[in-house]
Formats: C-alpha cells, sequence, structure tokens
C-alpha cells in the first residue's frame, strides 16, 4: 500500500505542472479518536494525504493514518473522491481564503496489538470512509484545515465468544487539526478563486502631424497598458470582492520597473467639493489595498471627482477607479 501511495504521489507530482494553477496538495493531520457507543474520545491519531485536484471543483486523494488508542491500535489507508464545496457554492463572494473540501471513499484498515476483541472483530477489513475539512489560506502555498472523519462499518462483538457469527458494527470517528502545502510553479491553486485572465488592451499611439511644415511623421508608437476598472456603491469607498480581484491582477502582471497610476472617479450626484473628497477616499483604499498585494513604490493616484465623459443615466460605471500599469 505504501509503494501504491508512493507511485500515485509522483505520478500527480508530474501532471501538476500542467495547465493554469496547481493541482497538488501535500498534508498532514493530528487529532483525537472515538468508536462510537464504544470508547470515549481518546489520543491520538495522525495521517498523510496528497490531494490532486482533475480541476476547481473534483478531485481524488489518498490517505495513510495511524491511530493508537488506550486498547488497540490500527493502520489504514483510503481512497477519495473529493468535491470543493466551497467553491461550488462561490465562496469567493464573501472570502478568498475559507472552502470545503468533501470527500466519499473506501478505506482498508489493519488493526496490530488490540487486546480487546469485544472491539475489533475482524483484524483486517475494508470500510466506507468520508471526510469534510474547513480550509484556510495562509498564503499561495499553505493551507490550514480542521475537520472530522468517519470510518463506517467497523465490526465489533459484544458480550459473545470470539469466534462467534454474532458481529455488530459502529463507526470510528476521528477528529483532526492539520496543514496542506502546494506544489507546482503557478501562483494560483485549484482550492481556490481562479482569477480569469482578459487580454491587455492595446493602445495606438495617435500620428503626430507636425504643423508647421504639414508633413507626417511616420512614427508610430505601440503602448500596451493594462486596465482594471474598481467599482463602488453609492457614497462608499469600501472595495468589494470584484475589486479586491481585479488589484490581484493588476499586482500578478506588475514588475519592478512598473508604474502603476490610480485615478478615482464619481457620479455627477451631490457636489464637486465632495465627489473629489469621495474619489480621494476611493484612491486611498486602492492605494493601500495594492501596498498589501505588492512590494511596488511606484505608485501614482489622481482623485479626478465627477466623470465629465459619463451620461446621468450610467452612474455606476462613473463611481469607479481606475487602475493602469505602464
Amino acid at each position: 500500500m505504501k509503494r501504491l501511495f508512493i507511485i500515485a504521489l509522483l505520478l500527480a507530482m508530474s501532471l501538476s505542472t500542467y495547465g493554469q494553477y496547481n493541482k497538488l496538495t501535500l498534508g498532514a493531520k493530528i487529532g483525537v479518536s472515538k468508536i462510537r457507543d464504544v470508547t470515549p474520545v481518546q489520543k491520538f491519531n495522525f495521517g498523510v494525504n496528497a490531494r490532486y485536484m482533475n480541476n476547481e471543483f473534483f478531485g481524488t486523494q489518498l490517505e495513510l493514518d495511524h491511530s493508537k488508542l488506550d486498547l488497540y491500535t490500527y493502520n489504514s489507508a483510503s481512497i477519495y473522491g473529493v468535491i470543493n464545496v466551497g467553491r461550488l457554492l462561490r465562496f469567493e463572494d464573501f472570502s478568498k481564503r475559507i472552502t470545503i473540501l468533501t470527500g466519499v471513499g473506501g478505506n482498508l484498515m489493519n488493526s496490530k496489538g488490540a487486546t480487546n476483541k469485544a472491539i475489533l472483530f475482524r483484524k483486517t477489513n475494508f470500510h466506507l470512509t468520508a471526510f469534510s475539512d474547513i480550509e484556510y489560506k495562509l498564503n499561495k502555498r499553505t493551507f490550514l484545515k480542521a475537520g472530522i472523519n468517519v470510518i463506517d462499518g467497523v465490526n465489533l462483538e459484544r458480550g459473545v465468544p470470539y469466534n462467534s457469527n454474532q458481529t455488530e458494527t459502529t463507526k470510528i470517528i476521528n477528529f483532526n487539526l492539520g496543514v496542506s502545502v502546494a506544489l507546482g510553479k503557478h501562483k494560483e491553486h485549484a482550492d481556490w478563486y481562479l482569477r480569469r485572465r482578459s487580454a491587455d488592451t492595446i493602445y495606438l499611439s495617435p500620428t503626430i502631424i507636425d504643423n508647421s511644415v504639414t508633413t507626417i511623421v511616420e512614427k508610430s508608437v505601440l503602448q500596451k497598458e493594462i486596465v482594471e476598472h474598481i467599482y463602488f456603491k453609492h457614497n462608499s469607498s469600501e472595495v468589494l470582492i470584484q475589486g479586491l480581484n481585479a488589484m490581484e491582477k493588476i499586482a500578478e502582471s506588475a514588475d519592478e520597473n512598473s508604474t502603476i497610476y490610480v485615478k478615482g472617479y464619481c457620479s455627477n450626484i451631490g457636489s464637486s467639493e465632495y465627489n473629489k473628497s469621495l474619489a480621494y477616499r476611493r484612491c486611498f483604499e486602492v492605494v493601500e489595498k495594492l501596498h498589501e498585494l505588492t512590494s511596488l513604490k511606484n505608485i501614482k493616484f489622481e482623485a479626478i471627482g465627477i466623470d465629465e465623459s459619463r451620461g446621468k443615466s450610467i452612474y455606476d460605471l462613473s463611481r469607479r477607479v481606475d487602475i493602469i500599469i505602464k
């Protein structure tokens, strides 16, 4: 079983280099166990796992576990089909750092040194198993998790001779805390919201006309700019989740030689002085977030205020901050 785990891990590592995001995660966990209706919660159990996500919603997990309780010891190997429930339910709408992973699969358990035959009637058996983990993203590589794992159909014998056929089944429940580390060359991982790539906007500078000699200067310059728009609610400077996603795309695209320009706009509702102040607050919030996401020092901003180019019927497009990389 250990050889199979290693082979599967090496295969998953080779596959994790493909695509636009990382798919492979290695994890470790430790916690306490309980045999339902038979034992109290006892320490301890620990395990390691390798999880490969086929896409941002579904994947496969291999896991090895060891539990040491007062009356017995068991080792088990499990394989799960995994569902990223947090992505299916769009957790990114309110948090980009929390998701829930669940899995259902099979478990092969082997008990060793069991001194109480009334707990584990069979030494080796195959069981159904399931888990659910809450995962918290510390950074792009490291995730913390807390979860529960249930192994169903474990054979017991209660108050009858060991060779009796009168067996019952129960559940082993494990409560765990752990950490996962993402492997791969990309900045994003399948567990979390994946920013959709948008094509860069190409601006062609206008032809320069020298009026003094009425000649056309045949020098057109292609300037590549990356532009993102962050929109705000009425009378608000709070950056919404869509705005954070846009700023993360800017942070990924910028390099140490880039200059970021931040321009704040408002609708024409209210006085010019008030809207100028509101535009400043919006710019300030965006610049603060950009400093958190990047180490760039060359960030310039301008609070323009009322956007004269927008009509009264499209207020929502006026309440924005433009971020431009040059």
